[in-house]
């Protein structure tokens, strides 16, 4: 049983003041449901914002309350006793590991972050744990541009790290196992996975078969996005090969229905949607 705080001798509370920074000064004041809990400092909130963007360059991170905006008058100080509250969508970029315990984060409240969104990061196992360290709530995640080229996206590491995640977004180098990687997870809480081969040399055709077993087994409201970009029409033969799979073994179009599950695939610039009925006692693509 935790040790109530607000019992320690008030010098020891002036203490521990002194050495917890405000996120741990801001949550020990609300647990113990009495503001003056760590004296001397009441530990305010200077603002609230929505949607931030965090840049790190060499371990320097630069805090914006708009993650569309980069000029000065966004930027948040993050010194001293600072606490500010940030809700909404989460930009990284261009974090290491490292970067994701800096003195920075003791500054922030995280509330209400339900997507993150990482570019130019060096992704690692390690760095999945971290972000569910930092962002427990968290439920969206779209990664564009790995730049550990030691590690291959594994959507095994990313699923089973974070198995509460809801939409899963990528755009970067992925293990060309992917399509069994997937079959491999019996269980996950995926509403939409969307996966983007953005680069020449980035995709690799894999088994038609794998790709029917996958979608077998999803439940209803699942949608499935492949968008391939290829301009040198290196997969134009598979491409019309898994064309033809899915029209013999789907019926090509939108389904009516909402309660599905669905595809799209789309290349280069070219979309294409196949369904089949729930009735059937299949699933439905769209």
């Amino acid at each position: 049983m935790p040790y109530p705080i607000i019992k320690l001798p008030y010098g020891l509370r002036c203490r521990l003041s002194k050495l917890v920074t405000p996120v741990e000064r801001y949550e020990f004041q609300i647990a113990a449901g009495n503001a003056p809990v760590c004296p001397p400092k009441l530990q305010l909130i200077h603002g609230s914002y929505g949607d931030p963007r965090f840049i790190c360059n060499n371990g320097t991170i630069s805090v914006y309350r708009d993650y569309q905006a980069f000029n000065t008058d966004a930027l948040v100080v993050i010194d001293n006793d600072i606490l500010v509250r940030f809700e909404g969508r989460t930009h990284l970029r261009g974090f290491e590991l490292q970067d994701l315990t800096s003195e920075t984060f003791g500054h922030i409240l995280f509330d209400n972050i339900v997507s993150l969104f990482l570019l130019n990061c060096s992704i690692s196992k390690s760095f999945y744990q971290t972000l569910k360290t930092n962002f427990p709530k968290f439920k969206e995640l779209s990664i564009e541009n790995n730049t550990n080229r030691e590690y291959t996206i594994n959507l095994k590491d990313v699923l089973f790290t974070l198995p509460h995640l809801r939409d899963l977004n990528i755009a970067c180098y992925t293990s060309n196992n992917w399509i069994t990687e997937l079959l491999q997870l019996e269980n996950h809480s995926l509403k939409t996975f969307d996966i983007y081969f953005e680069q020449i040399g980035q995709f690799e055709p894999f088994n038609l078969d794998d790709l029917w077993k996958f979608l077998k087994a999803q439940k209803p409201g699942f949608l499935f996005t492949i968008s391939i970009y290829d301009e040198l029409g290196k997969h134009d033969v598979f491409v019309s090969e898994m064309r033809k799979y899915l029209n013999e073994n789907f019926v090509e179009g939108d389904a009516a229905e909402n309660d599905c599950a669905y595809l799209t695939f789309i290349y280069m610039t070219d979309y294409f949607a196949w369904h089949l009925p729930l009735d059937d006692g299949l699933i439905v693509l769209v």
